[in-house]
């Protein structure tokens, strides 16, 4: 069905997405962290090292997979989520110094943020593809 295309669509893109979506998400740091008074090119510097790090570790797990049995990968993938989510709790904290539940709550409100600009941006693109197919 469509939906199911939209996710594949989605998955196909998804590094291409989050390439254009950095500097979307660095305003949405800015406006999470506006009492930091940091410049917007701040915000996108931190999240240029956000996805880059991610980016990484994504490429290395596409490789590691390749060699594991499927529930392997299955319990990977599981540890590898939470890996990234410490790892931006951890560089939230240090950039902008605020305290451990701050944080937390910032970090629950860029995820939704990021969520909807990227399923915008998926649907935008899926219709695109659709109406020129």
């Amino acid at each position: 069905g469509t939906n199911t295309d939209l996710v594949n669509l989605a998955e196909k893109y998804k590094s291409k997405l989050f390439f254009l979506l950095m500097p979307v998400f660095a305003f949405f740091v800015m406006i999470n962290f506006r009492k930091n008074k940091r410049y917007y090119v701040e915000h996108l510097v931190f999240t240029i090292h956000l996805f880059t790090a991610y980016f990484i570790l994504d490429t290395v797990i596409n490789v590691i997979t390749l060699f594991l049995p499927q529930a392997m990968i299955d319990f990977l993938y599981f540890g590898v989520f939470f890996a990234v989510l410490w790892y931006i709790y951890k560089a939230l904290r240090i950039f902008f110094q605020r305290k451990r539940w701050v944080t937390i709550r910032k970090m629950i409100s860029l995820s939704l943020l990021y969520f909807v600009a990227f399923s915008i941006c998926s649907i935008i693109l899926g219709s695109i593809v659709f109406i020129t197919a």
